[in-house]
């Protein structure tokens, strides 16, 4: 029986529940965090607790972007230099690096034949939940290949993470200020790597698709595991003021905690729309028989891995365990496919 588009969609649908909490925050906080970049934008710098930063008002040439930039990477040099805030720069060093693991899934879930863009993470991970049963009723024909795969480790090593590591942990805050400026238009850098060293790479790997993602993964599983551990040894503040937002609906006094609210509430939008998403995915596999694993376990597992390894890795592992499940179905079934 094949599932309908409106079936699907009330599966994918709790991902939606995650737009009004993101609109909320924008709310009630743009306003307080515009004004706060406009006293700095007036300053010349970013200053609080303590700590002084010249700011760019220019970097790359193009006046539209330039301004639009500005104002953003203002509003994350709270996050980066420490001790402005010591709570946004820990959520925000773990969150952007952590994020590498989701831009991975991102690249390699583009690389599939069906996949579905869209801007806010959401919107995005909703759309994948409608095209999910594509790549369960066909994996072989939705199967990610082994040299696209290998091209996202290059991707994340030259034009993500030597920018997302720089801007929280340089020595000097106006480099990681510049460093925030490069990290801004990471897409462009990705779309431009992932496409030259695709070139390059796909005339010769000429390993399993399973070997090429279990490297990658690892790899971004290795870094992030260590940041994350990182900051549980060295983070001057408690676990729940760094990851927890304080409010909501209400202006704080802490003039401090409108932006570190609103990038918590970004991490757990972002996070929680691809959990929802790869719960919906395996739910699909589960209904093909493809897997017999309970939800409860599932829940069970991806907290003990996300106390272990940090939420964004508990995300890619159970990426990965999905697409070994993937590619072993679409294994079994070439002998089927051969009598025929």
């Amino acid at each position: 029986m094949v599932e309908t588009l409106s079936a699907r969609a009330l599966r994918g649908s709790p991902i939606l529940l995650l737009l009004p909490l993101i609109i909320c925050a924008l709310v009630t906080f743009i306003g307080p965090i515009g004004e706060i970049i406009r006293v700095f934008r007036e300053k010349g710098a970013f200053a609080r607790n303590g700590v002084s930063v010249p700011i760019y008002t220019s970097f790359y040439g193009i006046k539209a972007l330039d301004a639009t930039l500005a104002d953003i990477t203002l509003a994350f040099a709270q996050s980066q230099m420490h001790p402005a805030d010591p709570a946004s720069y820990w959520q925000g060093m773990t969150f952007v690096n952590e994020y590498a693991g989701l831009y991975a899934i991102i690249l390699l879930e583009g690389c599939r034949e069906f996949i579905v863009n869209a801007l806010l993470a959401p919107l995005w991970f909703f759309a994948f939940s409608l095209y999910a049963y594509l790549v369960t009723s066909s994996p072989a024909r939705a199967a990610i290949s082994a040299s696209d795969a290998a091209t996202v480790l290059p991707t994340l090593i030259l034009a993500y993470y030597p920018a997302s590591l720089g801007m929280y942990f340089h020595r000097d805050y106006e480099a990681r200020h510049w460093w925030s400026w490069v990290w801004q238009l990471y897409p462009i850098w990705g779309a431009a790597v992932f496409s030259i060293s695709g070139r390059f790479l796909r005339p010769i790997i000429k390993l399993r698709t399973k070997h090429v993602l279990r490297t990658v993964v690892g790899a971004v599983a290795l870094v992030n595991t260590s940041l994350w551990w990182y900051t549980i040894r060295h983070a001057d503040v408690g676990l729940f003021k760094t990851f927890v937002p304080q409010s909501l609906l209400h202006l704080p006094e802490d003039p401090a905690l409108p932006l570190r609210a609103l990038f918590q509430y970004d991490q757990i939008g972002s996070f929680a729309a691809v959990s929802i998403w790869l719960l919906a995915a395996i739910g699909d596999m589960r209904t093909r028989g493809m897997t017999g694993v309970s939800f409860v376990a599932l829940l069970l597992a991806g907290v003990g891995l996300t106390f272990v390894f940090g939420w964004g890795n508990a995300i890619l592992l159970g990426w990965l365990w999905r697409e070994e499940l993937l590619a072993m179905h679409a294994e079994s079934m070439k002998p089927a496919s051969r009598t025929q």
